[in-house]
């Protein structure tokens, strides 16, 4: 015993480790929880494996989302280039537009004033012509100054605005005596 008791101190084990004794059945218990974890560990293991798959995919929809993000951001950098031409070409536009307005404008004079020109042209040439015409072919007479005998004149009516008449006259009545000698 004494030996044993030299060894026991020798090796570092004392009454108490001998306690720690291990049975079959507790070996056979340790054994299958053994097996259990590597159960367990091989379906880490899966789990892991699809992971790492999922993993990859990701990162590949991550790099086509990057791709789509990078043709967008040139999409709207075309867009917004657009739209700055466009509003260029509204400004040209509206420059064209105000221009054709003033044009418009000029012509609407241009033509107010050809119309009043041939208009009392027409209106002379009657004015001057008729007169003589009524005097000599029906005995019409008329007031005023050579030239002037016809005018317009503009007559209120009472429901409804003013009717212009562009030549008009009076007639003044000659009174001819004629006498006779014998």
């Amino acid at each position: 015993m004494q030996k044993r008791g030299m060894m026991e101190q020798h090796c570092g084990l004392t009454a108490e480790t001998e306690k720690v004794r291990l049975t079959r059945q507790d070996f056979d218990q340790v054994v299958e929880a053994q097996g259990r974890v590597e159960g367990r560990m091989e379906r880490v293991e899966t789990v892991l494996e699809r992971l790492a798959e999922s993993q990859t995919r990701t990162e590949a929809t991550m790099q086509q989302l990057a791709q789509a993000q990078t043709r967008t951001e040139e999409r709207i950098g075309r867009l917004e280039e657009g739209q700055v031409a466009l509003q260029k070409g509204q400004v040209a536009m509206q420059a064209a537009i105000q221009e054709i307005f003033q044009a418009q404008a000029q012509a609407s004079r241009e033509l107010g004033s050809l119309r009043e020109d041939v208009g009392f042209g027409l209106e002379d040439v009657p004015r001057l012509l008729l007169p003589p015409y009524l005097h000599k072919h029906y005995g019409i007479h008329l007031k005023g100054a050579l030239g002037s005998e016809l005018q317009r004149r503009f007559f209120p009516m009472k429901d409804r605005p003013a009717d212009e008449i562009d030549l008009c006259g009076e007639e003044r009545r000659i009174l001819l005596v004629v006498s006779y000698q014998r």
